[in-house]
């Protein structure tokens, strides 16, 4: 399972390291929000999956293919557009603001936790932004 990993690139901490025989914790693991792990999102979820690991996932996508939970940042691509624009009509690079992410959501897929055989505390789900059933 880690060389499968490893050959995909696939980033998690610290869930890189666990092999399907391994005895985990019971913590959640991070998914990492590296391009790597968007682009491989469904090797990543499957991963996860296959070693009944609960994740949290750096963006929503991840839930909706499958993932536990995701503590999501507001979407940005909007930002790097006008940034692009910015550039090409001869802005310095450096002169951009940078913008981070001030709004979060919380994202909580039903259907996985009782796969994963989870409790998900309705305290966290009366509070969450979507739940997926």
């Amino acid at each position: 399972m880690r060389k499968l990993m490893m050959a995909a690139a696939i980033a998690m901490l610290p869930f890189a390291a666990a092999a399907a025989d391994q005895k985990l914790d019971g913590t959640y693991r991070l998914v990492s929000d590296g391009m790597e792990n968007l682009v491989q999102r469904h090797l990543v979820v499957a991963l996860a999956e296959k070693v009944r690991v609960p994740a949290l996932y750096p963006y929503r996508i991840f839930v909706g293919i499958g993932g536990l939970m995701a503590y999501a940042g507001e979407e940005l691509t909007h930002r790097v557009i006008e940034d692009v624009d910015m550039i090409l009509k001869g802005k310095k690079p450096g002169e951009i603001p940078i913008y981070q992410a001030s709004r979060f959501t919380t994202i909580v897929n039903l259907k996985t936790a009782k796969a994963l055989g989870l409790t998900i505390p309705p305290t966290l789900l009366a509070r969450a932004d979507e739940v997926i059933e």
